[in-house]
């Protein structure tokens, strides 16, 4: 009996805490993008991509990625199969999302400043 209502107990404040969560992530699209503004940009760059793989606008979500990555995802697209596993790997759930930020507040992860946006600069 005790375990029953400690296990719904963790589960409804799980499901809270990911309700709460869920507002911080989604993106802010009249943010203003700055080049000193740099961990807050990340996460911006990472709301945008998020939101645009969750909505499968690959094309918008792609534009977030360095021109130098890019490049290199253009190639991955040419086979069906590669290009799915990189989707797979960018296609993060709301936990993901802010063990990323974890990352990003610890200078962890590459983004690149270019065309006024912080774009992600890795694979």
């Amino acid at each position: 009996m005790v375990m029953k209502f400690w296990l719904g107990f963790c589960f409804i404040l799980v499901v809270q805490l990911c309700s709460a969560q869920n507002q911080r992530i989604e993106p802010d699209f009249n943010y203003q993008y700055a080049a000193a503004d740099t961990v807050e940009g990340y996460k911006e760059t990472a709301r945008r991509v998020k939101y645009y793989m969750d909505s499968e606008q690959y094309d918008l979500a792609i534009s977030y990625f360095s021109k130098k990555q890019q490049e290199k995802i253009a190639i991955r697209r040419q086979s069906v199969l590669s290009f799915a596993d990189w989707l797979s790997a960018w296609k993060i759930n709301d936990l993901q999302m802010l063990k990323y930020f974890q990352m990003m507040e610890q200078r962890k992860g590459n983004f690149i400043f270019e065309e006024g946006v912080w774009k992600i600069d890795e694979q």
